[in-house]
């Protein structure tokens, strides 16, 4: 903040820049989770970013107006990557096979214009469930190992950045 100040930027190209530095910072950390979850994991890259999420700031949308933020979190409660979501689906006569996973008893269907993967709970016809595979203990370890110093020095390189871009293009410079 100090530098922005010494630079002569107005408090609102401040406000503007700051909620871009932290939504840039999440999606960022978001990237570092995967490709760490997916090596602890052995799951792709893909497959595991469409259960980590990034909320980001928005303008105005703050209930202090002080503070910008932005949330990272895991999409589904359950801490799963969803069947469906690991690749081609094929059926077999046992199950299903994803990838190099199975799911003993699973079933494909449509769904909303897409294929999944369900399989029933009990011996009756519903309810049904997509079964995956989970997460959350590896998400935990390595939310657990994260660098917060890498994280403060990327989010102020960024603020530069980001700053000198703004007030090149309004002329403040």
């Amino acid at each position: 903040m100090d530098f922005a100040r010494a630079m002569g930027a107005s408090s609102a190209i401040i406000d503007k820049v700051m909620r871009r530095t932290v939504n840039r910072t999440a999606t960022w950390i978001r990237t570092r989770l995967g490709r760490q979850l997916s090596a602890e994991t052995g799951l792709t890259l893909r497959a595991i970013l469409t259960v980590l999420g990034v909320s980001p700031s928005r303008r105005g949308s703050n209930q202090n107006k002080d503070k910008v933020t932005a949330v990272l979190f895991l999409r589904r409660k359950s801490g799963q990557v969803s069947a469906s979501n690991l690749g081609r689906a094929r059926q077999t006569r046992t199950g299903v096979t994803v990838g190099k996973h199975r799911f003993d008893g699973a079933f494909v269907a449509e769904r909303g214009g897409k294929r999944k993967v369900f399989k029933r709970r009990g011996d009756d016809r519903l309810p049904i469930y997509e079964p995956g595979i989970d997460i959350q203990a590896a998400f935990e370890t390595v939310v657990g190992d994260l660098d917060v110093g890498q994280v403060i020095s990327y989010m102020q390189r960024i603020f530069r950045r980001d700053l000198l871009f703004e007030l090149e293009r309004h002329g403040n410079r």
